[in-house]
Parts: C-alpha cells; structure tokens; sequence
C-alpha cells in the first residue's frame, strides 16, 4: 500500500469515528430518556432526550467542521 492509499485509508477512517460519534450523541440521550420514562412511568423525559441529544449532535458537528476548517488553512 503506498501512501497516499494509507492516507486517504486513515481519512476516510477519521469520518467514519465522527459520524458514528454524531450518532451515538444524538440517539444516547433519547434511548435515555425513553428507559427513563418507562422506568418511572413518566412522558417527559424522552422529549427532553430529543432536545439535548440534537443541540449536541448539532454542536459537535459545528466544533468538528471549524476544526477541518483550521486544519485546511494551517496545510495552505
């Protein structure tokens, strides 16, 4: 493998860690919540898993965007 292959391998695997991670905070806490509702047979706790797993869903991929963003200006 040469490498500019082990390069564009080691990219495409950076993506794939993000975007599971983006996944995983934005599906956690509505999983949560619908856990806790049934738990202790409440109704307004996987709404409020809704709302704090998209503001941090949206807010990671705001941080990981402005990060690529000053990652391709240091590299120019």
């Amino acid at each position: 493998m040469d490498e500019q292959s082990a390069r564009a391998r080691a990219a495409a695997i950076q993506w794939v860690a993000r975007i599971l991670a983006v996944a995983l905070l934005m599906a956690a806490p509505p999983a949560a919540g619908t856990f806790l509702d049934r738990r202790w047979q409440t109704s307004w706790l996987t709404p409020v898993g809704v709302a704090l797993g998209l503001i941090a869903g949206i807010g990671y991929l705001v941080a990981i965007t402005r990060n690529g963003d000053r990652d391709k200006k240091e590299k120019e």
